[in-house]
């Protein structure tokens, strides 16, 4: 379920502790109060089989993406996820030891995408932990393609001028040549 619609099974009478496990996933994402709906709605710690809750997101990455500033004015443009990793003890980071690991699981490993892409985030946010771990011959595959700009480097930086431009009643900015240009670059590529 998402956070969204998770509210139908708190409004369908399930017993709290009903669910053994309640996943809420990109909490760094969300907003509190979609957070708060099942985590109060259906778990209850005064039982002894109370459910566990997991909060799964990536506070380096994304916040929550608010419109209101009356939302903003209290707080509400940190995650539920950020706020408890930055007010309880037990989710901080220890200076000598690093997280505790029965509250918190730092996954390092990034099966995805190249060293030389990971390099700049992973000495910025991630203390120096990230790791490139995928398949070597998927991720180098590309190292001596010939529209690199530096040969071995697997990125590509296209500068782009155009103005930004917003829809009315949209946080959200886009700019049109931006995207003309990137599909022209899609096109090349795909060709080759």
């Amino acid at each position: 379920m998402t956070l969204s619609t998770v509210g139908r099974l708190v409004s369908a009478s399930f017993e709290r502790n009903f669910f053994t496990h309640v996943f809420i996933d990109e909490g760094a994402h969300a907003i509190e109060p979609e957070c708060i709906i099942p985590i109060t709605g259906l778990l209850d710690d005064r039982n002894e089989n109370c459910g566990q809750l997991v909060i799964a997101g990536d506070p380096k990455q994304l916040g929550p993406i608010l419109r209101s500033q009356f939302a903003r004015n209290f707080g509400l443009e940190t995650s539920i996820l950020e706020r408890l990793m930055n007010t309880i003890p037990e989710y901080q980071r220890c200076d000598t030891s690093g997280y505790n690991e029965r509250y918190v699981t730092k996954l390092v490993r990034n099966y995805r995408s190249h060293d030389a892409i990971i390099s700049v985030p992973r000495d910025l946010f991630y203390d120096g932990e990230l790791e490139a771990c995928g398949d070597r011959m998927i991720l180098d595959s590309m190292l001596r393609w010939d529209h690199l700009a530096k040969r071995g480097f697997p990125i590509i930086f296209h500068s782009v001028f155009g103005a930004d431009e917003r829809e009315s009643g949209s946080p959200s900015f886009f700019n049109r040549y931006v995207t003309c240009v990137t599909s022209n670059r899609d096109e090349t590529y795909l060709k080759i």
